[in-house]
């Protein structure tokens, strides 16, 4: 699928914190990079979150949010996702999509998957 000019649709996924999941749309006025990611994924691991860490210690006017997906493969849980985002520090907002809904919805294509979204949306 092909997002490009499109509004961005609205995301099926849940907190890892038991806190209300904010809509999609919370989230736009400000550029928004969304990574969508496995942890299951050794470049997810290795090489994104880090990444993503580090852009945004680097750019604090960019919005960062984690989607993790697991769109094969064996399934994660829920514990398993909060050790690697504490082993990496991750502070920016990560939420879960389960069943891979968001994840097709958005057009990934593997993991990790970046979406680059305008202030527009």
């Amino acid at each position: 699928m092909d997002l490009i000019g499109q509004p961005l649709p609205a995301w099926e996924v849940e907190s890892i914190i038991n806190e209300k999941t904010p809509k999609v749309e919370s989230y736009l006025g400000g550029h928004l990079l969304i990574l969508f990611f496995s942890i299951g994924c050794p470049g997810c691991v290795g090489r994104a979150l880090p990444l993503a860490r580090q852009m945004q210690d680097a750019h604090l006017h960019l919005q960062i949010v984690g989607i993790h997906t697991t769109f094969e493969g064996p399934k994660y849980s829920l514990e398993q996702v909060k050790g690697i985002l504490s082993l990496h520090k991750i502070t920016f907002p990560v939420f879960i999509d389960k069943e891979s809904q968001t994840y097709q919805l958005f057009g990934a294509e593997g993991t990790p998957h970046w979406l680059w979204v305008s202030p527009e949306g």
